[in-house]
């Protein structure tokens, strides 16, 4: 019965590894937060951060990153910056119409940017994509496209 317990209890001691708590209480906001999940000091670092992600191609953590900027920073030149490459990202990853809604925010909320010019020209190619019957799609399937003569 000792054996029994001795091994209880080793086996135990060998696989539990001690327990460190990854919330953290900030007395700033009151609040348990996820230093995982927190922004970088500063705009500028934020988005470098976010664009070292985009230039190994790390879409889905860039774009994270980009979104994560413009919630917490969104008065900020990156902001309008990070709204651009979002709109880039999504294109990337074969989706023009979010491509689209993303670069028409970047129009809407910073009309100041300096990238209003290639955005429009960007939206116009993803508008002539669409009228040459590109293939849309809702929910990850692909809609059918509407021919004359289904209309009839």
């Amino acid at each position: 019965m000792k054996r029994i317990i001795l091994v209880a209890v080793l086996v135990l001691g060998i696989f539990t590894a001690p327990a460190y708590p990854y919330w953290i209480w900030t007395p700033k906001t009151g609040k348990w937060v996820n230093p995982k999940y927190l922004p970088k000091p500063t705009p500028k670092e934020q988005f470098a951060f976010a664009k070292d992600f985009y230039d190994v191609k790390k879409y889905k953590e860039a774009l994270r990153e980009f979104k994560k900027l413009i919630t917490v920073f969104p008065k900020s030149f990156e902001a309008s910056e990070s709204q651009y490459y979002s709109g880039l990202i999504e294109e990337e990853r074969g989706n023009p119409y979010e491509a689209f809604l993303a670069y028409q925010k970047v129009i809407d909320k910073y009309p100041f940017s300096e990238r209003i010019q290639e955005i429009n020209e960007r939206e116009y190619k993803i508008a002539e994509e669409f009228m040459a019957g590109a293939k849309r799609k809702a929910l990850g399937v692909v809609l059918p496209v509407e021919t004359p003569a289904m209309k009839s």
